[in-house]
């Protein structure tokens, strides 16, 4: 739902002292909650126009880790799953100017399709992942501009 999970959800439930519940049923405000405090806040921040959007819809859609893992292929480090100072440093180098961090989104974007192409459910979802990545690409470059 909304690329959060039941398990996700049920801790969210609980931590606010709520009862658990269908993920089906979580309400705008608190999907809102759950991506700013588990996909926002960790690290979009510090990321530049454009390429805050894009990490943000791979942590969303693939999860944290695997959006650090497709950041950090793009950017050429290693791909440990840690945003560490090595990757930060990337990141601030890769992105100066506008040309540059276009020219690092168009390197996320292929990026998220190796990784899509290297899942064994690809074949049926993936024409719709490519989708999603292109509408967001988009806008992440328009952004960025």
């Amino acid at each position: 739902m909304t690329g959060i999970i039941q398990s996700e959800y049920n801790v969210y439930r609980r931590l606010h002292g709520l009862p658990i519940r269908s993920v089906f049923k979580a309400d705008n405000t608190e999907v809102d909650q759950i991506y700013y405090v588990s996909y926002w806040k960790p690290w979009c921040s510090i990321m530049p126009a454009g390429v805050d959007l894009d990490f943000f819809d791979n942590s969303v859609n693939e999860g944290p880790h695997a959006a650090i893992i497709i950041l950090q292929r793009a950017l050429g480090v290693d791909a440990d799953g840690h945003i560490g100072i090595i990757t930060r440093g990337a990141l601030t180098e890769q992105t100066q100017g506008s040309d540059h961090t276009i020219g690092l989104l168009e390197k996320l974007k292929a990026a998220r399709a190796a990784y899509y192409r290297g899942l064994r459910i690809f074949r049926y979802f993936g024409k719709d992942w490519i989708g999603r990545d292109d509408r967001i690409s988009r806008v992440a470059e328009q952004m960025a501009s």
